[in-house]
């Protein structure tokens, strides 16, 4: 049985806990948020013993941490969970800059602890099925790849994703999320421009990055916090056709080819589900994961040559910005 913590309780929290609970093989042993009547009922909820602080909570001992934090305050979490000797799922973006990141890996490789980035879109069953789809030649060379992230602004309790020192804002926040995906269909990402517009609340921010691979293969990445519902979007141009996903269309994903033969997606399921269980896998058997720290390296790596484009308003090269060990 595996046994696990969850540090933060907000909604990415829950979501978590969710998770474990339906996992047969997982034991939620305890659960952590600065707010003692949230904790204490969350701990009465799922059958774990609430803490207050990561000083006591730190004494329990358990196999997995799951942090689920605002982004700016995951770094020290993260060290104290390695020195725990537990495996480590850290939401994504792995760390609010790019030489935290470098910090955090080098710190659990250094303790030998198992460190997980929760990158979810790579488990979303439509995503992994166009990735099939053009990694095995559906529609041929591809040329130009275009995403759309939109989403209502995430309003919480305390309002940090405002402040772009805290949650980075739209481009290592939301954008973040396709920087992933992307590298993981195409390879590493050679060159970053990006413009962005924000408001003073940064609820109407927007962001369009461009990518260009190591590859050849260029993409256009877009998205923003000022639509009243949520959009994901993507489409692979090929020379044999087009595979196009857009969840505000009735069937979402299509692979159109030459011919006009179409495949729709026939998956339902929980992503975050089969992320978890993956990951809890990973941890039983000592398996490799689809997503690695590096990969959360490389994604915040993207998210700063970006960030610096905007001030810049300048191509900016990966490689200028990735940490020198």
């Amino acid at each position: 049985m595996i046994t696990v913590m969850v540090i933060g309780l907000g909604s990415m929290g829950e979501v978590h806990l969710e998770c474990f609970r339906k996992m047969d093989n997982v034991h939620i042993k305890a659960v952590v948020d600065l707010d003692e009547e949230r904790a204490v009922a969350y701990g009465q909820k799922y059958g774990a013993k609430p803490f207050v602080t990561i000083e006591e909570a730190m004494e329990e001992e358990v196999d997995v941490v799951s942090i689920c934090l605002p982004t700016d305050q995951r770094f020290e979490f993260v060290k104290q969970a390695a020195d725990k000797g537990a495996a480590i799922i850290c939401e994504k973006p792995l760390a609010r800059t790019l030489a935290e990141a470098d910090k955090l890996m080098a710190y659990c490789e250094k303790k030998s602890v198992r460190l997980f980035v929760g990158h979810v879109v790579r488990f979303f069953p439509e995503y992994t099925k166009a990735k099939e789809a053009v990694q095995n030649g559906a529609i041929g060379k591809l040329g130009v790849v275009r995403t759309v992230r939109n989403r209502a602004f995430p309003h919480r309790e305390v309002e940090w994703y405002g402040s772009t020192s805290r949650s980075g804002g739209v481009i290592l926040d939301l954008l973040i999320h396709d920087f992933d995906f992307l590298r993981s269909c195409f390879g590493d990402v050679k060159r970053v421009y990006a413009q962005e517009t924000t408001s003073g609340s940064s609820e109407a921010d927007y962001a369009l990055v461009t990518l260009r691979f190591e590859s050849g293969v260029i993409a256009h990445v877009e998205g923003s916090w000022a639509h009243q519902k949520d959009r994901s979007a993507f489409e692979f141009a090929g020379e044999k056709g087009i595979i196009q996903y857009d969840t505000s269309q009735t069937s979402p994903l299509v692979v159109e080819r030459v011919n006009h033969d179409h495949v729709e997606s026939p998956f339902k399921q929980s992503a975050f589900q089969a992320q978890l269980e993956h990951f809890i896998a990973c941890i039983e058997n000592g398996s490799t994961p689809l997503v690695s720290a590096v990969d959360g390296y490389q994604a915040v790596a993207i998210a700063e040559a970006a960030a610096r484009s905007v001030i810049s308003k300048q191509p900016v090269n990966l490689q200028s910005v990735m940490v020198k060990r």
